[in-house]
């Protein structure tokens, strides 16, 4: 495939021999691609719609790019986000990494809490979570699909949800935001409910070893 240059509305997208997008041109800027994924900062995009973004091409809203440096927008507190827009369609890529983790309870707990929530999410029709190839020492040709990559340091986990196409990319936006604050403040609950079960436990088996050995010892 040779490069070639796609019009679709207010945007000029060239793409590579690859079919991946090289550079966007839109408003009398251009940004570089990266696969299919374009950064644009959320003030470019003002009034633009879902449905006028080029198909096949996601659009993650930054707050500026300078010098080739990305300087993403925030959106939650407990992990690292990465949200993506597409034609009608939103990606939320979940990561974090336990070497980086300073809160008191444990990330194992928060990912397990995250899993949770994911899949009752899903069960709903609310989201549709993106599946991960595991290798766990089984047969080089052999693989699993699971909804979460987690290798005990690094974290991983991706879903994608639908929205109006008459829906602004700012709209958009604000959505995930409060989404993830949704989902977030369950995350936060449920870790703490387990961390306080976890420590009951613990204080009760050693209060009992404690007073068996007393017992024990007189």
């Amino acid at each position: 495939m040779d490069k070639h240059i796609l019009s679709y509305g207010k945007f000029r997208i060239l793409f590579n021999e690859y079919g991946e997008v090289e550079k966007l041109e839109f408003r009398g800027r251009v940004f570089e691609g990266d696969g299919d994924v374009v950064h644009i900062p959320l003030h470019f995009l003002h009034r633009v719609k879902l449905s006028e973004l080029p198909e096949n091409v996601y659009i993650e809203p930054v707050l500026d790019v300078k010098n080739r440096v990305v300087y993403a927008l925030n959106y939650g507190d407990l992990f690292n986000y990465e949200v993506l827009v597409g034609r009608g369609i939103t990606i939320i890529d979940i990561m974090d990494r336990k070497k980086y983790w300073s809160k008191p309870i444990s990330l194992d707990v928060y990912v397990s809490a995250l899993d949770d929530v994911m899949a009752k999410l899903e069960r709903q029709g609310f989201i549709t979570r993106h599946a991960y190839v595991s290798f766990e020492d089984i047969g080089e040709d052999e693989f699993k699909l699971d909804d979460l990559y987690w290798d005990d340091d690094y974290f991983n986990m991706s879903f994608e949800y639908r929205l109006p196409l008459d829906t602004t990319v700012i709209k958009a936006v604000k959505f995930a935001r409060k989404l993830i604050k949704i989902i977030e403040d369950y995350i936060e609950y449920k870790a703490r409910k387990e961390a306080a079960r976890s420590s009951k436990c613990v204080s009760e088996k050693t209060l009992l070893r404690k007073v068996d050995r007393l017992f024990r010892e007189i």
